[in-house]
């Protein structure tokens, strides 16, 4: 067994045992629970390598335990999946919008959840080598660490997923870039999600950059192509 531990949060016993035999015969260690509160608790304590957790829990919902978990410095960057039967768009849009790395819906294959385990290990472990300093575009600071973009006064914090894929835009300003390569790049080559997941995010990002400076298109969309960042000042008719 290695020393990787993964925490399940399911208020169905059939399932918390089933995920628990399953993964433990990958050589996981993990740790059962059904309430929400004592999970954060229990992650205040000991942190988790990954949290698979469904949307229902006693307590506090999943949503809300993910909230808490992206608010704290010590916890925000543990990676969490939504296994759920939530499975409308906007159950899956708010399950990401709050902060979850993935998103899979029951039933579900355990070859598949393995498959998305290891990527979000391997990510996180690669994005944790990474130290990148803030960054300044126009009037707006980009707090790397905290995923909060400044513009005075105002502040906007993104989740992580959103931040992760306008950073990468950031660094490849000017370069049009498709779907399909974005959804490589920041959800892994053997990510389970489709393309619109990139389009979804897209729309959140640019919905955000408008609030804090309207004065400026961030990403444009190439028709047929993909998505390019140009930091490009908009014109304002007078009269």
């Amino acid at each position: 067994m290695n020393d990787r531990i993964i925490y399940i949060a399911d208020m169905d016993m059939n399932v918390k045992q089933y995920l628990k035999q399953n993964l433990e015969a990958s050589c996981y260690k993990t740790k059962t629970f059904d309430n929400g509160e004592k999970l954060v608790w229990e992650i205040n304590k000991q942190k988790p390598d990954l949290l698979i957790m469904d949307i229902s829990l006693h307590g506090i919902d999943g949503l809300e335990v993910c909230r808490r978990l992206r608010q704290e410095p010590n916890t925000r960057e543990i990676p969490i999946l939504f296994l759920t039967d939530k499975k409308e768009e906007f159950d899956i849009v708010l399950g990401l919008e709050v902060g979850a790395d993935d998103y899979m819906i029951k039933p579900f294959s355990v070859r598949e959840l393995q498959s998305r385990i290891k990527a979000l290990i391997r990510r996180t472990k690669l994005s944790q080598k990474k130290q990148s300093d803030d960054i300044k575009l126009n009037d707006l600071k980009f707090d790397v660490q905290g995923r909060t973009i400044y513009r005075g006064d105002v502040e906007i914090k993104f989740p992580k997923k959103e931040f992760e894929l306008l950073m990468f835009m950031i660094s490849n300003m000017g370069k049009i870039l498709s779907r399909e390569y974005l959804l490589e790049k920041i959800w892994g080559s053997d990510s389970f999600e489709g393309t619109r997941t990139v389009d979804v995010h897209i729309r959140y990002i640019r919905r955000k950059l408008c609030e804090l400076d309207n004065e400026y298109c961030y990403i444009e969309c190439v028709r047929k192509e993909g998505y390019r960042f140009i930091n490009k000042k908009l014109s304002r008719k007078v009269g």
